[in-house]
């Protein structure tokens, strides 16, 4: 009973589906006789699903069926999407789709973001996808755009619709003219002449003033086009953010919290309940080895939270003290100086609290930088002079000339 309730939680995602599976009379006429240990086990091992993750299977699941055939997915891919074990193809696909030059298969994308925030596999498998998702995260729209010309391309296209009704009515009134203007009383083979001249010319008309209509509606449909690209592109973007927030990969704290300021606000919004979960994967055995563009954005967290200060207290008292914590953790001599800003300036009781504590730490880390700097360039070899490089260009003869000359 137990392996047939997991079985059908790994196929349809949601607990609703797997206890209904169970009968009122299987439960009670069968009850199980599990040690303290198993039930323990056994209760750690089923997640909690929260409302907002039950909404977001809902909707992905409704956006998978709504493009149906014509995406990019395989029946295959499309069975397994969702499931928290996923096979390596199929995660290599996902990887692809991310990586590759899909942007315009936004809808795609979205799925595939979904679908690897929830794969439970090994930590090579989790390692890669947080690379992609953090790529997705960190890229900028208007560094991932599209040359000007398939901008203009684009936007021709969505206006298709405009302008193909603005070609009908000129291809209409055309024909209509042509007809009225038609000569009475001539033979029939004329007639014939007369109506394949009015078609064509009706069809060159609408042509003509579908493709004037598309080019002359350019200074409003490219904005508008570009704008919507921005905006999916965007949804591409929160949802590879949550999705590094669900991963729990300490990888991932940079992009995180670089994305704390990102120019979307949606982005920003999903950037720090995210940035707060991946801290709480950190332990000091992460001290230099998450690169070196860690520590300015997490300093640059700091300095959005106090922006925030004003505004929300709470929500900037917790994403300091998250920062902080980070800090705590990962954190070298360039912190010293936001965090000394942070001591004993308007922040709360529990933010001045880890600031003190935080910042001799850091001033120790400072003192053995320097410190180790200073070992190293003392232990250099200095240059040679270049006078010892340098080698005469001719040299002397050991015996006089007149020697080396030989008698006539």
């Amino acid at each position: 009973m137990v392996q047939q309730t997991v079985s059908t939680v790994s196929k349809e995602g949601s607990f609703e589906a797997s206890f209904s599976t169970l009968s009122q009379s299987q439960v009670c006429d069968q009850p199980p006789n599990f040690e303290p240990g198993e039930v323990v086990k056994i209760a750690s091992s089923i997640p909690i699903v929260t409302a907002a993750e039950r909404e977001e299977d809902r909707a992905m699941r409704s956006l998978l069926r709504r493009i149906g055939r014509r995406s990019l997915f395989t029946g295959e891919t499309r069975r397994q999407l969702g499931d928290p074990h996923l096979a390596s193809d199929v995660v290599h696909a996902l990887i692809t789709l991310l990586e590759g030059p899909f942007e315009e298969r936004w809808e795609e994308r979205m799925i595939a973001v979904w679908a690897l925030g929830r794969v439970e596999g090994a930590p090579q498998h989790r390692a890669a996808i947080a690379r992609s998702l953090c790529a997705v995260v960190d890229t900028d729209h208007r560094r991932a755009s599209a040359s000007t010309d398939q901008q203009l391309h684009q936007a021709m296209r969505r206006s298709l619709p405009f302008s193909g009704v603005v070609g009908l009515i000129a291809a209409g009134a055309t024909i209509t003219l042509l007809a009225a203007t038609a000569p009475q009383d001539v033979p029939l083979i004329h007639d014939l002449w007369w109506a394949v001249f009015a078609f064509v010319g009706g069809l060159g008309a609408g042509l003509g003033s579908g493709y004037t209509a598309s080019v002359l509606s350019l200074p409003f449909t490219l904005p508008a086009s570009v704008a919507l690209d921005t905006v999916r592109f965007n949804r591409v973007r929160v949802a590879a953010t949550t999705a590094l927030g669900r991963l729990h990969v300490p990888q991932s704290v940079g992009v995180l919290a670089k994305a704390v300021s990102d120019s979307s606000p949606n982005v920003r919004r999903a950037a720090v309940p995210a940035l707060q979960s991946a801290i709480s994967t950190l332990t000091p055995a992460h001290y230099g080895t998450l690169g070196g563009e860690v520590v300015p954005h997490l300093c640059a967290a700091l300095e959005r939270a106090r922006e925030r200060l004003s505004n929300d207290t709470r929500a900037a008292e917790a994403l300091a003290l998250s920062a902080l914590t980070a800090l705590e953790n990962v954190g070298d001599g360039r912190a010293v100086t936001p965090v000394r800003r942070m001591v004993n300036t308007g922040w709360t009781a529990p933010v001045n609290a880890l600031a003190t504590r935080l910042l001799p730490i850091l001033q120790e880390r400072q003192r053995q930088e320097d410190a180790r700097e200073m070992l190293l360039r003392g232990a250099m070899t200095p240059p040679p002079s270049s006078e010892l490089l340098l080698r005469p260009a001719v040299t002397p003869p050991a015996d006089p000339p007149e020697l080396l000359l030989r008698p006539q």
